[in-house]
């Protein structure tokens, strides 16, 4: 029985690779928010490519669909577009979306009565945790959205108490 070693190249990339992501991970775990944002901003650029690819695809490739597959190229490059220049509202739209997903998913898994004997565990788990974990997900999305207009509102407040104080003292 022999065992090829690869060679050590290979080797110095997997070592390097597996650095690049214990670091990535540890900015993930300290800045969540950030790393969302960034996925989301790097699936945008994603589908961008992907609409150029479409597009083209319908003109120059002999396929069935070409307008179709041109008009969708268009829709995925209009909503990519709306991804990258706006990732912090793709970011709520995604989790509240995710919220919803998962309050219907629950409520079907609820309603439904028979379940096969192998997923009867699993689907009953997910069952009971899922509308929970929708109602969750809403508040405390919920939640981020009014401390950020509760913080713009403070400071609102502050400016203009400022602009009270500096007119006074005049």
């Amino acid at each position: 029985m022999s065992v090829e070693k690869s060679p050590a190249w290979v080797r110095f990339a997997q070592i390097g690779l597996g650095i690049i992501v214990v670091i990535l991970s540890i900015y993930a775990l300290s800045y969540p928010g950030a790393a969302f944002v960034s996925i989301v901003l790097i699936l945008g650029i994603i589908l961008f490519i992907v609409g150029i690819e479409k597009i083209i695809a319908g003109i120059f490739l002999p396929i069935k669909g070409k307008g179709a597959s041109i008009g969708l190229g268009i829709l995925v490059l209009i909503f990519a577009g709306l991804v990258i220049a706006y990732p912090g509202f793709a970011t709520w739209i995604i989790t509240v979306f995710l919220g919803i997903a998962l309050l219907f998913g629950g409520g079907a898994s609820i309603a439904q009565e028979s379940f096969p004997f192998w997923s009867r565990h699993i689907v009953n788990n997910y069952r009971n945790h899922s509308p929970c974990v929708s109602c969750l997900w809403c508040t405390i999305c919920r939640i981020c959205r009014s401390n950020r207009t509760t913080d713009s509102r403070n400071s609102d407040d502050r400016s203009r108490c400022h602009r009270q104080k500096t007119a006074l003292s005049v």
